[in-house]
């Protein structure tokens, strides 16, 4: 290999020369480095998203599958008649919530529209216990009211043994 002798002033010109190309390359590193961080971010909002959205769809199809096996339920029957069946199923008090949930396991297009559903499962709870389709049972216990059938009832307004 051939030493090359180079002036001060040509070696000072090289020096200057390299170096700037050394911090133009820092400075791509760095753009690259941004890019990339920010790619990442985005992969892992993407990741979560997709991982939200597979859960959903799981659940959907868990209770797409729990409807079709439950042959005696019908997704065409009123909300009075939807909730009369999870309280005759289940055979003891339940809260608004717990019907929600059981509904939801019977009947997809529930799971879909959880919105839609609480509110519809809310008015029918509150219309047909004044018409008497249901009653409410406050249980001083653990603080909270359930919906029962009128039926599970004694004459003196007690919870029968059996529910």
């Amino acid at each position: 290999m051939k030493t090359l002798h180079l002036e001060e002033q040509e070696s000072l010109e090289l020096i200057r020369h390299y170096t700037k190309e050394l911090e133009k390359i820092d400075e791509r590193r760095l753009r690259i480095i941004n890019i990339l961080s920010q790619l990442n971010s985005s992969l892992s909002d993407a990741a979560k998203e997709v991982s939200n959205d597979v859960k959903e769809r799981k659940e959907v199809m868990r209770n797409s599958i729990n409807s079709f096996t439950d042959k005696s339920y019908s997704i065409d029957w009123t909300w009075t008649q939807k909730i009369t069946y999870v309280l005759k199923q289940k055979e003891h008090p339940l809260t608004k919530k717990e019907i929600l949930t059981e509904l939801k396991n019977l009947d997809h297009q529930i799971a879909q529209d959880h919105n839609l559903a609480q509110r519809s499962v809310g008015a029918t709870l509150s219309r047909q216990t004044k018409n008497g389709k249901f009653k409410v049972y406050e249980d001083s216990k653990k603080d909270f009211n359930a919906y029962a059938l009128p039926e599970w009832f004694e004459a003196n307004g007690q919870l029968g043994i059996e529910y």
